[in-house]
């Protein structure tokens, strides 16, 4: 649905605009995926615009399967890993002696941990959750996101208001799970 600006909601096919003219229009979907908008000015198309964009359910919330085990413990990999701490036990609400992945940070350095979606999705959101170690909490305070399409090329999480990488809030102690919105998504 193409909403003319001042006018009552209205299938738009054609909007024929007199030259000089100008107009503004809205395009609400009327289902999520993958949408063209496609323009055209001039009987031989001299001049327009093409513009693809992905429509998401605002309260999209599902689960990519870390958790439920959808996502296999092969497309979990680290930059390493502590003893028996594996990146496959990178999931919410782990139990046992070994309930988490864990690293021990060296200065100068960036461990890392990544998950191989196998295609293309949106990711609105990500949860994390620390562990406990008999009495002792271990949790991550920060972190930051990068993402790639083709595990090649890597791009840098900014956020809507960063110039540089946005980071995020981790946890505050081995148990609670630690929510943060990905705005816009990835």
């Amino acid at each position: 649905t193409f909403t003319e600006e001042g006018r009552e909601d209205n299938q738009l096919g054609v909007l024929p605009l007199l030259p000089g003219t100008f107009t503004s229009i809205k395009m609400k979907p009327s289902k999520i995926g993958t949408w063209l908008l496609e323009t055209e000015v001039g009987e031989y198309q001299e001049r327009g615009m093409q513009a693809l964009f992905t429509v998401i359910d605002k309260d999209c919330k599902l689960p990519m399967g870390l958790a439920s085990g959808i996502i296999q413990d092969s497309q979990i990999s680290a930059s390493g890993h502590v003893g028996y701490w594996e990146p496959k036990l990178a999931r919410l609400s782990n139990t046992g002696k070994y309930n988490a992945w864990s690293i021990i940070k060296k200065e100068h350095e960036q461990p890392w941990i990544q998950v191989d979606l196998q295609r293309q999705v949106v990711i609105t959101g990500i949860q994390t959750q620390g562990a406990m170690q008999l009495l002792k909490h271990l949790y991550t305070v920060e972190y930051f996101v990068t993402y790639s399409k083709d595990g090649r090329k890597w791009i840098t999480f900014k956020g809507r208001h960063s110039k540089t990488q946005m980071h995020f809030e981790g946890n505050s102690d081995g148990t609670n799970v630690k929510e943060n919105n990905i705005d816009p998504p990835i």
